[in-house]
């Protein structure tokens, strides 16, 4: 029988392990309902320990300089495939970092990251084209956000780098990935939210603030192994109730 101590270590191996690959981040919509201010360049790379995404002109300034200066707001869907075999993610941490200045009482009042999963999966494999029925199932990880901060560890003004890491609250897991996750048979869709509104003290005296356009934001991501055959998609987070012949495809949910 293996002892106690092996047996923990064991179970550290498992969570510490990773895919060779992560997934592939197939399509990007920045800007979904006309909410993305001012992004030109969106840089996103995928890597097993990490998600990340490097916003250019995502910066803003306090006092207003003009009409929404003060607020960063970017909402994106993407859709992800090449999903390693047997393997399922969860959250680990959300890490935001930049560059920027905070003085006389000036500061964000909320900083944070919103993210979510919806899978669309064929119920009926095998059947013909014109009698595929889709089913649809969600879930998330929630908000990860900080609020009324200077961005530095001691609350003391910023001048220069700065970096939040804000850990998960909980273990959420994304579907066991099955075998042959065909564009025909699943589509996966994350949903994220990155926004900062800046602001100031109660007790600021002329407060001037500026977050350079230098800004990231990594989903560290957490991997283990799991059985695709018991651990079903279909059995994942949240169904939703759509109409036999709603797709993936047409954009909308009922």
């Amino acid at each position: 029988m293996k002892s106690t101590v092996a047996m923990m270590a064991a179970i550290a191996v498992a969570h510490a392990a990773a895919p060779d690959k992560s997934f592939k981040v197939q399509t990007v919509e920045a800007g979904y309902a006309k909410s993305c201010r001012g992004v030109d360049t969106l840089t996103i790379s995928s890597a097993p320990k990490a998600l990340t995404w490097r916003f250019s002109d995502f910066g803003s300034t306090y006092p207003e300089t003009e009409p929404g200066s003060t607020i960063a707001f970017c909402v994106m869907l993407y859709e992800i495939s090449n999903t390693p075999v047997g393997w399922r993610f969860a959250v680990d941490s959300v890490e935001t970092s930049g560059s920027g200045k905070l003085a006389n009482g000036a500061r964000l009042d909320q900083i944070g990251t919103s993210l979510g999963l919806s899978v669309a999966y064929v119920t009926n494999p095998g059947a013909r084209v014109d009698e595929i029925i889709w089913g649809l199932r969600s879930g998330g990880w929630g908000d990860y956000n900080v609020r009324n901060t200077t961005l530095t560890p001691d609350g003391k003004d910023l001048d220069g780098k700065f970096n939040i890491n804000t850990p998960s609250q909980s273990d959420i897991w994304s579907p066991c990935w099955p075998e042959n996750v065909s564009r025909d048979f699943f589509q996966i869709q994350f949903s994220h939210q990155t926004y900062f509104y800046m602001g100031q003290a109660a007790n600021a005296t002329n407060p001037e603030g500026k977050i350079e356009d230098d800004f990231q934001v990594a989903i560290n991501l957490r991997w283990e192994q799991c059985d695709p055959s018991v651990d079903k998609v279909s059995q994942w987070g949240r169904g939703h109730d759509v109409s036999p012949k709603w797709s993936p495809n047409s954009r909308c949910r009922e």
